[in-house]
């Protein structure tokens, strides 16, 4: 077993000279779905250790599926000389079929299991599991479990990330607007325990209709006197632009009544999640140039899915997926040489991995922390203005069983 300092740096050499003979893996199948794919053939211990991949390989989600495929499969090829047979499955669309997927490759003896992609699944598939660990793509907290992990970046780490981010450059007060849906709830939780583990003070929290504008009326204290230093906007880019662009309307309307006190110099700073990077154009609404937001890395993804589209001659469908897909598969060739395998011990190692978006570590509870940089809207799009750290703080009484901070 690799001392975990090494595993720590080893679980994939993304972009180095010398990992996998200093050359890119081959597409080994035309349509990378069809049949299992077997690693390294000169295995370090001979014996075969199987893991399960449930990913949907029909359906409209098909093409995010075999993208995820052949990323694990490049996370195998990279590691060089190990035993990791990959078992694809399709999971499909629904939670019966996850859980069938997952009945059928516990069937086949498989040790590990990688996926699904939404909660739905994962609740479904733990259920199915037997003793082996599950890597899920979901990020929703509530489906998580001892045993059954998920790897996606969930808003909670998102949120005090950049909260944190905001305390360090001086900002103390906060506000959070949000819809009233799961997802604006959550969030939007997270900041008010975010604010208060930081320091700061929450001034106000307001939610609106989901997919609905918000009011003038709703942002107007953004525009007065006392206003925050931050405000952070649980929403995805399309609504979050179209708040900043209300605010202004606002303050040009407060601006024309002489009765009403000056405003004080300055704006407060909207902070935000990764939804935030799936609107192209986020950078178009002047209100959110200079908004920050917490998000994996870009240096670190745009290089994964560089050598993605050097293997494969494409990019992945959803490079989120497909780097976490890398990373899980990773990971299991990396245990699969050690004594321990894919026991919780392992898994759980409070050093943690690199992969293909940063550092990350799986916690005893089921979630996952991982290491996330910080970056600023432009006119031309985000740009990152602090690094993703390159490890994560470890706790005093680092065992099994301790929860470790969110990070």
């Amino acid at each position: 077993m690799l001392p975990s300092p090494v595993r720590l740096v080893l679980v994939l050499c993304l972009g180095l000279a010398g990992c996998g003979g200093g050359s890119t893996p081959p597409p080994w199948r035309a349509d990378g779905i069809g049949g299992d794919f077997y690693g390294g053939p000169d295995g370090e211990s001979g014996q075969e250790v199987r893991v399960g991949l449930l990913l949907p390989l029909s359906g409209d989600q098909r093409p995010v599926g075999e993208d995820a495929l052949r990323a694990a499969e490049m996370a195998i090829f990279d590691r060089g000389d190990n035993d990791v047979v990959l078992l694809p499955r399709d999971s499909g669309a629904s939670s019966s079929r996850a859980a069938e997927a997952a009945r059928s490759l516990v069937a086949d003896g498989a040790q590990l299991l990688i996926g699904p992609l939404y909660s739905e699944g994962v609740s479904a598939v733990a259920d199915q599991r037997g003793t082996a660990p599950v890597l899920a793509f979901s990020n929703n907290a509530s489906v998580a479990r001892p045993g059954v992990w998920l790897l996606g970046f969930r808003p909670e780490e998102q949120v005090t990330r950049v909260v944190e981010y905001a305390r360090s450059q001086g900002l103390s007060t906060f506000s959070g607007y949000g819809p009233g849906d799961a997802f604006g709830s959550l969030t939007l939780a997270s900041l008010r325990a975010s604010v208060a583990r930081a320091g700061g003070r929450l001034q106000a929290i307001e939610t609106y209709q989901a997919g609905s504008q918000p009011s003038a009326s709703l942002v107007r204290p953004l525009t007065q006197p006392g206003r925050p230093d931050a405000v952070f906007i649980a929403d995805g880019g399309v609504q979050a632009r179209a708040l900043a662009a209300t605010v202004a309307y606002a303050g040009a309307e407060d601006e024309a009544p002489e009765a009403n006190p000056p405003a004080e110099p300055g704006t407060s700073r909207f902070l935000g999640t990764q939804r935030w990077l799936a609107d192209p154009e986020l950078g178009s609404e002047p209100g959110l140039t200079g908004s920050w937001l917490a998000a994996p890395s870009p240096e670190a993804l745009d290089a994964f899915v560089q050598r993605f589209e050097d293997a494969f001659g494409t990019r992945p469908a959803d490079p989120i997926i497909a780097s976490l897909a890398y990373d899980a598969a990773a990971m299991a060739a990396e245990l699969s040489l050690s004594d321990q395998g894919y026991n919780d011990a392992a898994l759980t190692d409070p050093l943690g991995f690199y992969g293909a978006s940063g550092v990350f570590r799986l916690r005893p509870d089921g979630l996952t922390d991982h290491g996330l940089a910080v970056l600023e809207v432009t006119p031309s799009g985000p740009v990152q203005i602090e690094d993703a750290p390159s490890s994560l703080p470890v706790p005093e009484e680092a065992g099994l069983g301790a929860l470790l901070p969110t990070q």
